[in-house]
């Protein structure tokens, strides 16, 4: 049985304490490979399924995807002309692995050269976020776009981060939306109410996503036995461009729903995703 102690912290008890690293002194050390994404409009992707905390997911070779704009609009050629190219790019050291998105074509040097700045940015913010020891810490993420045109992205970053004194690794889902007219991060707080959100967690209308059939009790008992306050915070800090340090949980929308992923134990699978539906989507 799960009691109220348990907090969100759980999900960062083997990563060690320490500060946000500098992104400009990674870049020296930064190797690349490419992936080039074709995106001619916008359409969003199903959500991820939890991550087995015994199977982590590893970095996968480069493999492209194509975002139709037949597929999402029927005026096809009003939708091309909005439509960006995104390329994936690989931060490599050692056993750490980052793969972040790209842009090449906002139609301004500019706002692109911002965007892939900010993009970059806090792809890498979780080498200081989670104290990773590049010299000896394993740490792989792999991105992929929910959702793209000119004026906003949607990316997902899926894998493990295994500390070299840790007894196991740890799954992780991170997101990053950004507003690429204001070049800016969009976070869960801009578009619903954390304390409304908090609410919706520990009740029993909550909604889970890619949790298994038999997991499902353990992790609603979690979630309802988790601290109001406690809720409120993590979720008010949810996402890039916070300023309380790097996030405690993640979120993206996708056809007017909103996921959530929640820190749990790592015997739930070290997250959750949960779904909510605003009344007025």
């Amino acid at each position: 049985m799960i009691t109220h102690k348990k907090t969100w912290k759980c999900i960062r008890r083997s990563a060690c304490a320490f500060t946000i690293l500098s992104v400009a002194l990674l870049g020296s050390a930064c190797k690349r490979q490419q992936e080039v994404i074709d995106l001619s409009g916008a359409r969003s992707v199903p959500a991820e399924t939890v991550q087995s905390a015994s199977a982590p997911e590893s970095v996968d070779s480069a493999d492209s995807l194509t975002l139709d704009t037949a597929e999402t609009t029927a005026d096809a050629s009003s939708s091309t002309k909005k439509g960006i190219h995104v390329m994936m790019e690989t931060y490599m050291n050692n056993k750490v692995f980052i793969q972040y998105p790209v842009i090449q074509d906002l139609n301004d040097d500019d706002r692109t050269a911002s965007a892939n700045e900010l993009l970059k940015n806090n792809a890498l913010s979780i080498l200081g976020g989670w104290g990773i020891n590049e010299a000896k810490d394993t740490l792989e993420l792999t991105c992929k776009v929910v959702s793209a045109d000119q004026s906003r992205l949607t990316v997902i970053y899926r894998g493990y981060c295994y500390p070299s004194q840790a007894s196991y690794p740890t799954n992780l889902f991170l997101t990053n939306t950004v507003d690429l007219t204001e070049i800016s991060d969009v976070r869960l707080s801009d578009y619903a109410d954390p304390v409304q959100l908090a609410d919706y967690v520990t009740s029993d209308e909550v909604v889970l996503s890619g949790v298994n059939e038999a997991d499902q009790p353990a992790v609603l008992e979690f979630l309802k036995n988790t601290d109001h306050e406690q809720n409120v915070a993590l979720l008010a800090n949810a996402d890039f461009g916070g300023t309380n340090g790097f996030p405690g949980c993640f979120s993206y929308e996708s056809n007017g729903e909103i996921y959530i992923m929640l820190p749990v134990t790592h015997e739930l699978g070290d997250y959750v995703t949960v779904v909510y539906t605003p009344e007025d989507k």
